[in-house]
Protein backbone atom coordinates (compact mmCIF):
# COMPACT_ATOMS: atom_id res chain seq x y z
CA UNK A 1 0.00 0.00 0.00
CA UNK A 2 2.66 2.55 0.98
CA UNK A 3 4.66 1.63 -2.10
CA UNK A 4 1.65 2.24 -4.31
CA UNK A 5 0.68 5.47 -2.54
CA UNK A 6 4.18 6.96 -2.87
CA UNK A 7 3.93 10.73 -2.50
CA UNK A 8 0.58 10.98 -4.22
CA UNK A 9 -1.91 13.48 -2.89
CA UNK A 10 -4.93 12.42 -0.95
CA UNK A 11 -8.26 12.95 -2.67
CA UNK A 12 -11.79 11.66 -2.88
CA UNK A 13 -11.37 8.87 -5.45
CA UNK A 14 -14.10 7.10 -7.38
CA UNK A 15 -13.57 3.44 -8.10
CA UNK A 16 -13.45 -0.08 -6.77
CA UNK A 17 -12.20 -0.36 -3.21
CA UNK A 18 -11.05 -3.96 -3.14
CA UNK A 19 -7.55 -3.21 -4.39
CA UNK A 20 -6.04 -4.10 -0.99
CA UNK A 21 -8.46 -6.72 0.28
CA UNK A 22 -10.41 -5.60 3.34
CA UNK A 23 -8.33 -2.46 3.80
CA UNK A 24 -10.74 -0.26 1.79
CA UNK A 25 -7.94 1.98 0.48
CA UNK A 26 -7.72 3.11 -3.12
CA UNK A 27 -4.90 4.49 -5.28
CA UNK A 28 -5.91 5.69 -8.71
CA UNK A 29 -4.59 8.28 -11.17
CA UNK A 30 -1.84 9.42 -8.76
CA UNK A 31 -4.41 10.06 -5.99
CA UNK A 32 -5.04 8.07 -2.80
CA UNK A 33 -8.02 7.79 -0.47
CA UNK A 34 -8.02 5.93 2.87
CA UNK A 35 -11.12 4.33 4.34
CA UNK A 36 -13.60 6.60 6.11
CA UNK A 37 -12.68 5.27 9.57
CA UNK A 38 -9.18 6.77 9.43
CA UNK A 39 -9.76 10.00 7.49
CA UNK A 40 -9.94 12.18 10.62
CA UNK A 41 -6.72 10.71 12.00
CA UNK A 42 -4.95 11.21 8.65
CA UNK A 43 -6.15 14.82 8.51
CA UNK A 44 -5.17 15.67 12.09
CA UNK A 45 -1.75 14.05 11.61
CA UNK A 46 -0.92 15.89 8.40
CA UNK A 47 -2.18 19.20 9.80
CA UNK A 48 -0.04 18.67 12.91
CA UNK A 49 3.02 18.12 10.73
CA UNK A 50 2.19 21.27 8.75
CA UNK A 51 1.82 23.38 11.88
CA UNK A 52 4.84 21.91 13.68
CA UNK A 53 7.45 21.31 11.01
CA UNK A 54 6.80 23.67 8.08
CA UNK A 55 8.80 26.39 9.86
CA UNK A 56 11.85 24.11 9.82
CA UNK A 57 11.34 22.88 6.28
CA UNK A 58 10.57 26.39 5.04
CA UNK A 59 7.88 24.95 2.82
CA UNK A 60 4.26 23.95 3.04
CA UNK A 61 3.87 20.32 3.92
CA UNK A 62 0.28 20.24 2.61
CA UNK A 63 -0.96 21.55 -0.73
CA UNK A 64 -3.86 23.99 -0.75
CA UNK A 65 -6.09 21.34 -2.26
CA UNK A 66 -5.23 18.80 0.45
CA UNK A 67 -5.63 21.44 3.15
CA UNK A 68 -9.27 21.92 2.10
CA UNK A 69 -9.78 18.16 1.95
CA UNK A 70 -8.30 17.68 5.42
CA UNK A 71 -10.65 20.34 6.81
CA UNK A 72 -13.52 18.11 5.64
CA UNK A 73 -11.88 14.90 6.86
CA UNK A 74 -11.31 16.38 10.34
CA UNK A 75 -15.07 16.20 10.80
CA UNK A 76 -15.15 12.42 10.44
CA UNK A 77 -15.55 10.67 13.80
CA UNK A 78 -12.55 9.50 15.80
CA UNK A 79 -12.59 6.21 17.67
CA UNK A 80 -11.65 5.57 21.28
CA UNK A 81 -8.69 3.50 20.00
CA UNK A 82 -7.43 6.34 17.80
CA UNK A 83 -7.61 8.79 20.69
CA UNK A 84 -5.86 6.33 23.00
CA UNK A 85 -3.09 5.98 20.42
CA UNK A 86 -2.84 9.78 20.16
CA UNK A 87 -2.43 10.13 23.94
CA UNK A 88 0.28 7.46 23.99
CA UNK A 89 2.17 9.19 21.17
CA UNK A 90 2.00 12.52 23.00
CA UNK A 91 3.44 10.93 26.14
CA UNK A 92 6.33 9.36 24.25
CA UNK A 93 7.11 12.49 22.19
CA UNK A 94 6.53 14.89 25.08
CA UNK A 95 4.42 17.13 22.86
CA UNK A 96 0.78 17.06 21.84
CA UNK A 97 -1.26 17.33 18.70
CA UNK A 98 -3.54 19.84 20.42
CA UNK A 99 -6.18 19.90 17.68
CA UNK A 100 -6.45 16.11 17.79
CA UNK A 101 -6.58 16.07 21.60
CA UNK A 102 -9.36 18.66 21.57
CA UNK A 103 -11.34 16.65 19.01
CA UNK A 104 -10.88 13.51 21.10
CA UNK A 105 -12.20 15.28 24.20
CA UNK A 106 -15.28 16.45 22.30
CA UNK A 107 -16.03 13.23 20.44
CA UNK A 108 -14.94 10.31 22.59
CA UNK A 109 -16.56 9.96 25.98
Amino acid sequence: MNGDRKNYSFAMVQGKRDQYGKCNFIVQDRKAEPRDEVKALVAFTYMYFQKTYSKYLKTNFISGKNEKLFEVWRKYPLTREQCGWAYKVSEVQQNKNLDLMEACQKQVK
